[in-house]
């Protein structure tokens, strides 16, 4: 259970669900520091800790997107996360429940917004005659795809190859995206 991104599912809640099975999660914590934290009833920091440490354990996974987090770059988190107005409450209210079932397309279009200033610096080194660089070509090509044109490419190739030789009819009717391929007049398929 991912009780990091369960964060304020009801209405009218305050805290998530992190908090309340913090002893629970299977993170790398320090038992002493939670214990401590719950008995302040110091929710925020407690907050904060547990998103380091889930950060930490992404980073085991994911180097190239979560570095390890030292201890003095907690100072960058802002306070109140938890409070009203906050971004956590921003994620939360203003978008749709619908929107979270498909993480992807989230994940996707924030990648998409944190690298748009840089691809916006490299494209305008380009018209000042400057090379990309190695370093500088992510930043150029790597544009988020919608799930829904990711899906229409691949169910008109791979999918149409596919039903060329094996035919099921079953199959193509569970192709949201496909295309029946278009009659040709005589003359453009000579």
């Amino acid at each position: 259970m991912n009780t990091f991104l369960q964060v304020l599912e009801e209405e009218g809640k305050t805290e998530p669900d992190i908090i309340k099975e913090a002893l629970n999660v299977d993170l790398d914590i320090d038992r002493e520091i939670v214990y401590r934290l719950i008995d302040e009833n110091d929710t925020e920091d407690l907050y904060k800790y547990l998103i380091i440490k889930q950060c930490n354990q992404l980073g085991q996974i994911m180097p190239m997107v979560f570095e390890e987090i030292a201890d003095y770059t907690e100072l960058l988190l802002p306070d109140n996360l938890l409070t009203e107005g906050s971004i956590i409450r921003d994620l939360v209210e203003s978008i749709e429940e619908e929107d979270y079932k498909d993480q992807v397309e989230i994940i996707g279009w924030m990648y998409q917004y944190y690298i748009s200033e840089k691809k916006d610096e490299v494209f305008a080194g380009l018209k000042k005659n400057k090379k990309i660089t190695k370093e500088n070509i992510p930043a150029a090509t790597q544009l988020f795809t919608p799930k829904w044109i990711v899906k229409y490419m691949v169910e008109n190739s791979l999918g149409r190859l596919w039903l060329e030789s094996h035919p099921d009819e079953e199959l193509k009717m569970q192709l949201k995206y496909y295309l029946e391929e278009a009659e040709q007049d005589p003359e453009v398929q000579n």
